[in-house]
């Protein structure tokens, strides 16, 4: 049934302060030619109450107008001014099990993953509402309340185009959730507290003066944020450049814990701080030009699909990458020395700035295409499941069973190629599955082997090989990770160096994937 109105109401802000104020659009009566323009009504809500005439016409609104109208409201501090206009709006407002307030629930989010009712809808829209106005001091994720927007802001990242069937083409810019996230990440200071020198933790305890480690769920959201922090939209700042490059260069172990399946999230972090030192500073006249060149679906992005436990056997095509290398190996040495000591690194196989990012082309190996080369196997340890670590002296522990079962099910092979300075390239690796880092499901463990093909025998050239291993983030759109010569001893001695890769997959990809995803369920 089509509602009429006998006016259109614009309810304008005043300087009382119960004054209304109502959406710029407007609201014509059925039946009312085009060319004439409605009369427009100004509706206050002054303190002693409406104006007879005022209020009856408001009464008089079906309840489909007065949502219809508190719709078109887009700030929150409107729709409470709205509803204190009179009782017959509050009353539309606030009853008919509050469906009012899960349609606008469902304008600014994503959906939950479990059911909810109305009145559950209204309390999370305006504890996500009072997450972003209010936000947290952002340290070291030690005070209650920045465990509050923590666990917010994990939430919705796991609760992300969960209003897509899985396998479902998603079109480009879908999620609301994300888009909360990035406004989140331009507002509060979420960013800039990492390895921010101005920043001082407390000790952990009376009996030491250590100071307490970074809370892991406050790194792990970081993480999540790598779009933000590889993007020029979010300032240039990234703090202690020496301990992150002597990182970048370090052989710390990716994986740790009990199980050798934890992530070693400020590992995680110093890589990505590294890359956005030389991507997004200008000042350091290294990768910014490049990256400055390339288009905007070229660049870093977020998930483009829902965060799964074990992501499903799918890779992203086409990938933009970088890595970086000493000339000399001796600097390799001093970087992992000298904490402080800053040493000029080169890209891509160039000793100049480069003038773009490698192009790799990735796609999976089907099972039993190949064989798995037993010189990669030796080097990349890729089909070794995680060994657990001894509890006491007398007892080992086990690796959980279902953890285990995943390793080998949920491994899957992928190969590719690409140009490098000295010419053609090709990879093959694996992608291992790990288990919720924080409650975020999606992560995963990549080693591949790059090498070239000799010409005059079409077989590997085993003098050019070149191991990698890294940590793909949820969603599978970026990772980091490092290198490292085959030739040079695995250990605190290797010839190494990071490297990055992220996705490029334009939205026609992303809809056959999905299409080929949908098949397989």
């Amino acid at each position: 049934m089509q509602t009429t109105l006998p006016s259109y109401y614009r309810i304008d802000k005043g300087t009382t302060s119960t004054s209304v104020v109502a959406s710029q659009k407007r609201l014509r009566p059925s039946g009312m030619p085009q060319d004439i323009e409605p009369p427009a009504a100004i509706i206050h809500a002054a303190p002693a109450g409406l104006a007879r005439n005022e209020q009856a016409a408001l009464d008089k609104c079906p309840v489909e107008v007065v949502e219809l109208i508190g719709s078109f409201l887009e700030s929150d501090q409107d729709v409470k001014n709205f509803r204190a206009t009179c009782r017959h709006v509050h009353h539309n407002i606030e009853g008919h099990n509050g469906s009012f307030w899960r349609d606008r629930f469902l304008e600014s989010f994503d959906q939950p993953h479990t059911p909810m009712s109305n009145v559950e809808y209204k309390r999370l829209y305006q504890a996500r509402k009072r997450l972003f106005t209010n936000g947290a001091t952002f340290r070291f994720g030690h005070s209650s309340q920045e465990m509050v927007c923590l666990e917010m802001l994990r939430d919705m990242a796991i609760e992300s185009y969960t209003q897509y069937n899985c396998g479902a083409a998603i079109p480009s810019k879908a999620s609301k959730n994300i888009t909360f996230l990035k406004r989140f990440a331009q507002s509060h200071a979420i960013l800039d507290a990492i390895f921010n020198p101005r920043h001082k933790s407390t000790p952990g305890s009376r009996r030491d003066n250590f100071p307490r480690p970074t809370e892991p769920l406050l790194q792990v959201i970081q993480v999540m944020f790598a779009p933000c922090l590889l993007s020029v939209e979010f300032g240039d700042d990234a703090y202690r450049y020496p301990e992150t490059q002597q990182a970048a260069f370090s052989v710390t172990p990716w994986l740790c814990g009990a199980y050798n399946l934890n992530v070693d999230m400020e590992l995680v972090l110093r890589q990505i701080n590294y890359w956005r030192y030389h991507i997004i500073r200008k000042a350091e006249y290294s990768l910014f030009e490049a990256f400055k060149d390339l288009e905007e679906k070229e660049r870093p992005r977020f998930w483009q699909m829902q965060l799964e436990k074990g992501q499903k056997d799918r890779i992203g095509k086409r990938w933009k990458g970088a890595y970086a290398f000493c000339d000399d190996p001796e600097d390799v040495l001093h970087i992992r020395r000298i904490g402080d000591g800053l040493v000029d690194a080169f890209f891509n196989g160039e000793e100049s700035n480069p003038e773009e990012f490698q192009d790799i082309q990735l796609q999976l190996q089907p099972e039993g295409e190949s064989t798995w080369p037993t010189d990669f196997e030796k080097v990349l340890h890729s089909l070794k499941q995680p060994q657990a670590k001894v509890v006491t002296r007398s007892q080992k522990a086990s690796i959980p069973a279902d953890e285990r079962d995943r390793w080998v099910s949920q491994s899957f092979r992928f190969a590719g190629d690409g140009v490098d300075a000295k010419g053609p390239v090709f990879y093959d690796g694996w992608l291992n599955p790990l288990p919720s880092q924080e409650g975020v499901p999606g992560w995963q463990r990549m080693t591949m082997m790059k090498y070239q093909i000799l010409d005059d025998e079409s077989s590997i050239d085993l003098e050019s090989l070149y191991a990698y291993e890294g940590i793909v983030l949820p969603g599978g759109q970026i990772l980091v990770g490092r290198w490292w010569s085959t030739y040079s001893e695995y250990g605190k001695d290797m010839y190494s160096g990071p490297f990055i890769m992220w996705c490029v997959d334009d939205e026609d990809d992303g809809i056959a994937e999905a299409a080929k995803a949908q098949e397989e369920t």
